[in-house]
């Protein structure tokens, strides 16, 4: 007699294949915490079983982009995808495709309904709330036809699938009255009826399963935005808005990690494209309300690294080095043109990215000198990659280190007579253009 013990395998199984790879590995991870590292061999192909994975929506990460994943145990996936467009062309295949393969779908589906509805937001509601009708009910039936197909999808997976079709048609509510006063270029705002945002009954603005999600997560901020808008008699972006989004994020938002992660961006949103709006109200704000004592750390640090150059003065003398390795000093390399200084380094832009994002300043300030520094190590590598002139290094012990954030990769912009005209600029701003323009014309 014999007993044979059957063996269960509870892994699940993340593999694929990276066409153009940015890196050597995908990050699987989940609201932002890693849970693993999976790296490509020589044919960029990569794949591990992972043990005691729950079910749930995951994000993988490849170079500086992600998407979602949802997972449950004992599933068995493996995607494919070109990081030179990188959402269009995910593919998946085995155990759990066709829920994931969903999901990719209605993200590029709602990306496209996005787009179209700009031409909609000047139609009276009765009309507007038509064309998110149809979109919902085309959105429903795919649902239901992946419910067919697919009988033992999980209730969390399900919900999940409701939110994504939810959630963007959602926010294109909230949008509706300031795209509407501004395609009508009216000076007043629209009244909805009461019927318009019955939706907000069922939502649940804590609904940590979501948060990690960016359907989600964009809907709750555009809530937020669209109520401040309200409370602010229609005005976007003054000096009152920001103090009453803040104080609504505290008030409407109770669970802490969500609450802190919304006003850290917010914080990082005014202090990079509004900084003149970083006012002693909204700091106290942010100050008494968030319980991140790092973040709190992080942002008294920024300010201090930003007031340390007023406007006006000349930047302070420090040694850099050129590829080659041969020292050199800021203000002989400055020689009196206007400049964008910009640090960078890997970790916060790929060579890639930086590239294209200076050629294409370069391009629109042809007068303007751009003058990057690295202040990670030199390396034979970064230096072969990158396609821009005047690169140079921080030595060792330069006084330039200084200047350099943790957290943003700092751009100071100085005019031809070696005055600095904003101390703390954004290569990655939407504004820098703007402020780029305002010192060339002074």
């Amino acid at each position: 007699m014999g007993c044979q013990v059957q063996s269960h395998d509870y892994s699940t199984y993340v593999g694929g294949e990276i066409i153009n790879p940015k890196s050597n590995f995908v990050l699987l991870m989940q609201r932002g915490k890693l849970i693993d590292s999976l790296f490509l061999n020589e044919h960029n192909i990569f794949g591990k079983k992972i043990y005691g994975l729950q079910a749930g929506l995951y994000s993988f990460k490849h170079g500086y982009e992600f998407q979602h994943l949802y997972l449950d145990p004992q599933d068995s996936i493996k995607l494919r995808l070109n990081t030179w467009d990188f959402d269009e062309t995910i593919v998946f295949e085995g155990k759990g495709a066709l829920k994931n393969e969903f999901l990719i779908n209605m993200f590029l589906k709602n990306e496209k309904e996005a787009k179209n509805f700009f031409s909609y937001f000047s139609l009276p509601e009765n009309e507007f709330q038509e064309k998110i009708d149809a979109v919902y009910e085309r959105h429903t039936k795919q649902l239901q036809d992946l419910l067919i197909s697919e009988k033992d999808l999980s209730n969390k997976y399900i919900y999940i699938a409701k939110a994504t079709i939810n959630y963007p048609l959602y926010r294109l509510k909230e949008l509706y009255p300031y795209y509407h006063k501004k395609a009508l270029q009216s000076d007043s705002l629209i009244h909805v009826s009461s019927d318009f945002y019955r939706f907000r009954e069922t939502i649940n603005l804590n609904d940590t399963l979501l948060f990690g999600y960016h359907a989600y997560r964009n809907y709750v901020t555009t809530y937020l935005y669209n109520l401040t808008y309200h409370k602010n008699n229609g005005v976007l972006n003054d000096k009152k808005f920001f103090p009453i989004l803040l104080n609504l994020i505290s008030e409407k938002i109770k669970d802490k990690t969500v609450k802190n992660n919304l006003l850290q961006k917010e914080i990082d949103h005014i202090f990079i494209n509004k900084p003149q709006l970083l006012t002693d109200e909204v700091l106290t704000i942010f100050y008494e309300n968030s319980t991140d004592s790092t973040a709190k750390a992080s942002l008294k640090e920024l300010l201090i690294k930003k007031e340390s150059l007023a406007q006006k003065n000349s930047i302070p003398n420090f040694e850099i080095a050129t590829p080659n390795g041969e020292k050199q000093d800021i203000h002989t390399v400055l020689n009196n043109k206007n400049t964008v200084l910009y640090f960078w380094s890997k970790d916060k832009f790929s060579n890639d990215y930086l590239n294209k994002r200076i050629s294409f300043l370069i391009n629109k300030h042809p007068d303007v000198t751009f003058i990057g520094i690295n202040t990670g190590v030199p390396t034979t590598k970064s230096n072969s990659c990158l396609k821009l002139e005047n690169q140079y290094y921080l030595t060792a012990t330069s006084r330039g280190r200084d200047l350099v954030s943790n957290k943003f990769p700092r751009a100071i912009l100085i005019n031809s007579k070696g005055q600095i005209t904003n101390s703390f600029s954004v290569l990655t701003s939407n504004h820098i253009d703007a402020q780029i323009d305002k010192f060339q014309n002074h």
